[in-house]
């Protein structure tokens, strides 16, 4: 089950990943962090109003998890959103960074 959950990103059908998530949950996966964060971002792929929900829902997150969140709102041209993820985060790292660079260099917002 484990390496089921972990190749979820390659999934582009909301249909399988609900199934999938409807099982993590059964088997009490869900809070494990990187099962989580796969389904985050098999949700950020084909449905992100469902990715929003389970971000709301994850007991713990860690920085993968922020920046599938912070480059699924920038994808959606939310850069308010985006940046609120990052505010929050407890930790940045390079890719957090340059996410939110580019999209404040591409939008010219630099305040």
């Amino acid at each position: 089950m484990m390496e089921s959950a972990f190749h979820l990103s390659k999934l582009h059908d909301l249909v399988i990943n609900k199934h999938f998530h409807a099982h993590i949950f059964k088997l009490g996966f869900i809070s494990h962090v990187y099962v989580a964060t796969s389904l985050l971002n098999a949700y950020a792929i084909t449905s992100f109003a469902d990715a929003c929900k389970l971000f709301d829902e994850m007991p713990e997150r860690n920085t993968v998890t922020c920046n599938t969140m912070i480059v699924g709102y920038l994808r959606l041209g939310d850069v308010e959103k985006a940046n609120s993820v990052f505010i929050e985060m407890p930790e940045r790292d390079l890719t957090s960074w340059s996410s939110m660079i580019a999209a404040y260099t591409k939008g010219r917002t630099y305040t």
